[in-house]
């Protein structure tokens, strides 16, 4: 099995939810819990033996591309590819960023790198290296090495050519009158769905939390988010790359979810750009890499079509699933599940000794802990206030050992403290600094590994 050492056997083919359909090739692997909870995790390739998610190959084309390890060369010319492995992975594939050629600033996969794909094979006693990197699917190579660091591997790597993955196909599903849902259909016959489509703006949309409910907003609406167009910074201007959009939001994003939303038609078009330089409160012109509008006319908040977020099970676990209110399927949250016991989101994770536990997912993501004495013996965590619109995150979770399973530490977060923090440099305690927006936030005691939900991974 190529799905994790946790993997039951492969059951005949059945389709786990309205969202997600198992192909020929194609299998969903799901996180199932207590009370038969399941949630999709990733699709397993049964000729390849290897999990996979869809993503751009190097040619732009969807397909179904395991994760791996990064590829860089071990030749002054950038001929011989390697996967520089850390932490002890043991990573099948290695993975080359081509970068991105969209032209078309609205795709909602215009960010998406695209990627070239390599095979693992044995270890090259080299001890430096040349990592290349991409402009335009151009690659450029450094003339001077990298030297191999302290738990670095180079293993020897052949490109795979990316018709060996199985490829898919976006497109618009019906739905009702409103809202439609943009789904990948893969060659195999498996699907998997990826957003709304709100037929009345005839653009991809992605439910949110609103002021009065979750909201379905449209990818291509015009968003302000910190440009004015005056030069006394009063007005928002809102970028409007999509032109011409007949939306405007004025957001504060919280994680995946808005906690303040603002709705406008498009106003005039706007000349000159301005920003406001936060330490000194100046307003000065910025050049505008994309049109910009004024805020034009309020709008109501069901201007957007409403959405339902469907809470389902009644064990510790619940999935997490958006659908449009006549109940189709939208969008499946990252896991979609939902730890009732720690009111928070959480994902699916090989814990080593503990097993398969879903940890929390809403906090902080940590390089390593910070402490709030010189002696570092008291752990704190850094939140950005903009980030999280005034409410701390619930939790802080960082490797103690080099990404080691067993070493995640996930702690509650408490309350503020001062904004002293000090971080270890080897074995030395030494001063850290604190951003203007960010808060230094006490944590509480590790949560042992063992009580997080158990989940196991399922092949359907």
């Amino acid at each position: 099995m190529g799905c994790g050492s946790n993997s039951s056997p492969v059951e005949p083919p059945r389709d786990p939810d309205p969202g997600i359909v198992a192909g020929a090739r194609l299998r969903p692997v799901m996180a199932v819990a207590e009370g038969g909870v399941e949630a999709f995790v990733h699709w397993y390739d049964t000729e390849l033996d290897v999990a996979c998610r869809f993503e751009r190959d190097a040619s732009g084309a969807e397909r179904c591309l395991p994760d791996g390890d990064r590829v860089v060369f071990i030749d002054a010319e950038c001929t011989e590819a390697a996967v520089l492995s850390e932490c002890g992975s043991q990573a099948e594939y290695g993975r080359l960023d081509r970068g991105h050629l969209i032209d078309d600033v609205c795709d909602p996969d215009r960010h998406a790198s695209w990627f070239r794909m390599y095979r693992v094979s044995s270890a090259v006693d080299v001890s430096e290296y040349y990592e290349t990197w991409t402009v335009d699917l151009k690659v450029f190579c450094p003339s001077e090495p990298t030297q191999l660091a302290a738990g670095q591997v180079l293993r020897s790597a052949s490109h795979v050519p990316r018709e060996t993955f199985v490829a898919a196909v976006p497109t618009v599903e019906a739905g009702d009158e409103r809202l439609g849902r943009r789904v990948l259909s893969a060659t195999d016959g498996s699907r998997e769905v990826l957003s709304g489509f709100d037929n009345h703006f005839g653009d991809t949309c992605f439910p949110w939390a609103a002021a009065d409910q979750y909201r379905c907003y449209p990818f291509g609406a015009a968003r302000a988010y910190g440009n004015y167009a005056d030069p006394g910074c009063s007005g928002l201007a809102a970028s409007d790359p999509c032109e011409p959009s007949s939306l405007v939001v004025d957001v504060t994003v919280h994680m995946d979810h808005q906690c303040s939303v603002d709705l406008y038609a498009p106003g005039e078009p706007v000349s000159t750009l301005y920003y406001k330089d936060i330490p000194y409160n100046d307003c000065k012109p910025v050049a505008a890499t994309h049109p910009h509008v004024e805020l034009g006319a309020p709008l109501p908040a069901d201007a957007l079509a409403g959405t339902r977020l469907q809470r389902r099970g009644s064990g510790r676990l619940r999935t997490n699933i958006h659908t449009s209110e006549s109940g189709l399927p939208l969008l499946f949250e990252p896991y979609h599940l939902f730890d009732s016991e720690l009111d928070s989101p959480c994902g699916p994770r090989d814990l080593g000794a503990a097993g398969i536990r879903c940890v929390p997912e809403a906090g902080i993501n940590e390089d390593g802990p910070r402490y709030a004495d010189p002696a570092c013996t008291e752990p704190v965590a850094l939140a950005q206030e903009q980030s999280f619109c005034g409410q701390p995150p619930f939790f802080a979770r960082y490797w103690l050992v080099c990404e080691s399973p067993s070493s995640l530490e996930v702690r509650p977060t408490e309350e503020e403290v001062s904004d002293d923090i000090y971080a270890r440099e080897g074995s030395a305690c030494v001063a850290a600094s604190v951003g203007p927006f960010e808060h230094v936030l006490r944590l509480g005691p590790p949560i042992p590994h063992d009580s997080l939900a158990a989940v196991d991974y399922v092949v359907r």
